[in-house]
């Protein structure tokens, strides 16, 4: 569920329905968030900017970027009481192929990689926070 904002009870009816729930940089700020992140299996939770809104704490105010998402997994790993590695290691995306929907594949397909101005494959770039995660669990 992307940038999820409900309940806890909500929660739950989707995870047991098989869905995933999604957070962004909005609980690094807003506090309302952290009994719930706290509540739900970590490997159950998956992490996002959202970009470009909804930018975390040290980057409120400005234009959200993709590389933010270590943020949002700093705030995952402190409201758990676990490391930043731990947090990785049972990150759904980090143990096993989540899926993607068809849309998505879809929209890949009609809209190629894109450049920025130094060349860099603006798909690529976003993922290096993602990267750098999934390359903290063992083996």
């Amino acid at each position: 569920m992307h940038f999820f904002t409900g309940t806890y009870e909500q929660a739950k009816q989707y995870i047991d329905l098989g869905f995933y729930i999604s957070f962004s940089g909005v609980i690094t700020f807003a506090s309302e968030y952290g009994e719930l992140v706290k509540k739900l299996p970590l490997e159950r939770i998956l992490i996002e900017t959202d970009a470009p809104y909804a930018a975390p704490a040290p980057y409120r105010g400005q234009r959200n970027e993709p590389s933010y998402v270590i943020e949002v997994a700093k705030k995952i790993a402190e409201i758990k009481s676990i490391s930043l590695d731990e947090a990785a290691r049972h990150h759904p995306i980090a143990g096993k192929d989540v899926g993607e929907p068809r849309n998505q594949i879809q929209r890949r397909r009609r809209y190629p990689s894109r450049r920025n101005h130094r060349g860099e494959d603006l798909a690529l770039r976003a993922l290096r926070p993602l990267a750098v995660l999934l390359s903290l669990r063992p083996g």
